[in-house]
């Protein structure tokens, strides 16, 4: 089995030959590379690293581009050969230790073959390069003959180094994401002070989009006195995260988004007064702008607006004796605000905040 380790500076997925001996491993490589028989290759992997400090959706790019960046210099050397790349979580262990945790390793598995002299061609030829070359920082550039093409993806996060054993792969998904996704229930602190409990449950699509459902019930009566306090409806929402606030919480931030709500109601405030009802659901639709405060490592607190086009029927009514006497029937026609929220998020499973400054997992 052949294998080789390059390492990355942090936030980086370059392939440099002149950061921690890299010339060295390259050259490796490419002498390798040369000499073997790829019809002798049982399997060709590379994997990428994850890094121990953190945000865990932008290192699972990271740990992604830098499998990418290793193919593609093996790719440089034999177009013929075709990696297989994958990700792995490192052991997270001091700082000293981040070095050799940021890397992307070869790893051929090929067959032996006994009427073939590649084997000692290869090892003469990397004994040779071991003696002529010194492992360094500052390795020299990076030679003419190397054609690497850096990763498109542009990085500015953190990342890690010096390479302790990786403790599990994780096959990359098309997208380039780890499985698993973030979750988190909600509570709008507004509609429970005006005795309207709520749930609503959220799930982060990606690092930036996020999909929410809520929904409302109550069903306080005093029928006597005609204090009716009924309602229940629920909302869907869309989100997008803008912006690079917060880099330490997988949700906090500032949010635009798109929703859409319905709800029944029927609220009376007493005998001397008239209330309104709805016997059918009334809509609402609009553009949302939330801020999620990261305050603890699993909660926020979110402070959120939605201003949109609010439509329905709704009855007024009065009470005379036993009865709710219907007066009028009235359309609903609004546009402006049409729902606020002060809500606690309680996120669980992988997510959580870093509240030292990045989310790692």
């Amino acid at each position: 089995m052949f294998t080789e380790k390059i390492l990355f500076p942090k936030a980086s997925a370059v392939v440099s030959c002149d950061f921690a001996g890299n010339q060295f491993h390259v050259d490796s490589i490419c002498s390798f590379l040369s000499h073997a028989d790829i019809r002798d290759f049982l399997s060709v992997k590379i994997i990428g690293s994850y890094s121990p400090e953190g945000q865990y959706v932008f290192n699972t790019k990271l740990a992604q581009a830098r499998a990418l960046a290793l193919a593609d210099v093996v790719k440089g050397f034999n177009a013929a050969v075709t990696p297989v790349t994958s990700i792995t979580h490192p052991t997270q262990e001091g700082v000293q230790a981040y070095m050799r945790q940021r890397f992307a390793e070869l790893q051929v598995v090929y067959r032996n073959s006994s009427d073939s002299t590649d084997d000692a061609v290869v090892n003469d030829t990397l004994s040779a390069v071991a003696n002529e070359l010194q492992v360094a920082d500052d390795s020299a550039a990076v030679t003419d003959s190397l054609q690497m093409k850096p990763v498109t993806d542009s990085f500015s996060s953190s990342d890690n180094r010096f390479g302790v054993e990786p403790k599990e792969e994780i096959p990359l998904s098309p997208a380039g994401h780890a499985s698993g996704s973030r979750l988190f229930l909600t509570t709008n602190l507004l509609y429970d002070a005006a005795l309207v409990p709520n749930i609503g449950v959220g799930i982060g699509i990606t690092d930036r989009v996020t999909l929410l459902a809520d929904w409302m019930y109550a069903r306080w009566s005093n029928r006597d006195k005609r204090r009716y306090w009924r309602i229940y409806g629920g909302d869907v929402e869309a989100r997008y995260r803008v912006g690079n606030s917060h880099k330490c919480s997988p949700l906090g931030g500032h949010h635009v988004g798109i929703y859409g709500s319905m709800a029944c109601y029927d609220f009376q405030t007493g005998r001397d007064h008239r209330g309104i009802l709805s016997d059918k659901y009334n809509y609402a639709v609009g553009l949302s702008y939330t801020y999620s405060l990261p305050v603890a490592s699993r909660l926020h607190i979110d402070f959120s607006l939605g201003v949109g086009y609010l439509w329905g029927i709704y009855k007024k009514h009065t009470p005379i004796d036993d009865c709710d006497v219907w007066f009028s029937t009235n359309k609903l026609r609004w546009f402006g605000p049409t729902r606020a929220g002060v809500s606690l998020v309680w996120m669980f499973g992988k997510a959580y905040n870093d509240r030292k400054g990045g989310f790692d997992r």
